[in-house]
């Protein structure tokens, strides 16, 4: 599937990727695919933001994404901790689709505006499951590692998703 700068620019994107940005990813393309994103220089939340998109998967694919996060980060999880429990929990609701139920200040959502429920929810779930997995580890350093660790399994994971070769 592709996608068009119109639509890219319907999805309300950061001010770190004003439609100039965007036009030079396009390099002049009147559409791009998710292998033209990935082959772009951003990072990994930035990929994602771009590719849990119902324009490249369905709803059910990206029900199916959210829950394998959760389960993926559920299974590296401490559960004695309260932080990485409440991540998981919260990932599970964005997954059922009641990320609504959460209170405004949980939700950090850049996806206010032009983005589907099904999208809203697998990009939450991904960002509570490598909160959850980040969360696992006490020293800085290694959070942020841990933080990366899933970004890039996420990643990893909607690429072979995608029919794109994973790194």
């Amino acid at each position: 599937m592709v996608v068009d700068l119109k639509t890219v620019m319907s999805w309300n994107p950061c001010e770190d990727f004003p439609e100039s940005r965007i036009a030079d990813i396009f390099e002049g393309r009147e559409s791009c695919d998710l292998e033209d994103v990935f082959a772009e220089p951003m990072r990994q939340d930035e990929w994602l933001w771009v590719a849990l998109r119902e324009a490249f998967f369905s709803q059910h694919d990206l029900e199916t994404l959210a829950a394998h996060f959760c389960l993926h980060v559920g299974m590296l999880a401490n559960h004695e901790d309260s932080t990485v429990t409440n991540a998981v929990l919260n990932a599970i609701l964005a997954c059922s689709g009641s990320f609504d139920m959460l209170p405004e200040d949980k939700r950090h959502d850049r996806w206010a505006s032009g983005a589907t429920d099904a999208e809203k929810s697998v990009a939450l779930s991904a960002l509570w499951a490598a909160t959850a997995r980040a969360n696992t580890e006490d020293d800085k350093e290694k959070r942020l590692e841990q933080w990366n660790l899933e970004r890039d399994w996420q990643v990893n994971h909607v690429k072979k998703k995608a029919g794109i070769d994973a790194d």
